[in-house]
């Protein structure tokens, strides 16, 4: 290496959003190094986003340096929909069937010793070809858990 330049391995990938978002910000971030760019789709509008782009492009085309835009796109979410009475409480232990439909059944009350048996309806409808007996599957932010006993036309078990 020669005294006073730097030899770098490594790339800068900044991720941009609302506080990062000003020409003044991303200029002085590519003055720094910025390798390259991460929008996350998840968060946003298509015209904030545009507009962003456009910054990005702008202040790469006058230091006269190329930045990748890498675009984040989030997996599909499956999310709990048409709860009777807007919840199911669940219990280790119940059997749950995802799928289409309205919610049915309950899970098990307090001091009752057996499982209950629920009907989850899951939007959109979740890719039941893709699961087996013995996966995982995560519905919702919350992170609920639940492993799968067995698989039908449109129905998880």
């Amino acid at each position: 290496m020669a005294t006073g330049s730097v030899l770098r391995r490594t790339k800068i990938l900044c991720t941009l959003g609302p506080a990062s978002s000003s020409r003044k910000i991303v200029r002085a971030m590519v003055d720094a190094g910025m390798d390259a760019v991460r929008l996350n789709f998840s968060h946003g509008t298509h015209t904030s986003h545009d507009d962003l782009i456009r910054t990005v492009r702008k202040c790469a085309a006058a230091r006269k340096r190329p930045i990748p835009i890498i675009q984040d796109l989030q997996g599909p979410r499956f999310r709990v929909a048409n709860l009777k009475d807007g919840c199911v409480v669940l219990k280790r232990g119940d059997l749950v069937t995802i799928g289409k439909g309205r919610a049915k059944g309950k899970g098990r009350g307090k001091g009752k010793g057996r499982a209950g048996e629920v009907s989850i309806p899951i939007r959109p409808a979740y890719p039941v070809k893709s699961v087996k007996a013995g996966h995982r599957v995560i519905i919702g932010d919350l992170g609920i858990g639940l492993r799968v006993v067995s698989t039908s036309t449109g129905r998880i078990r």
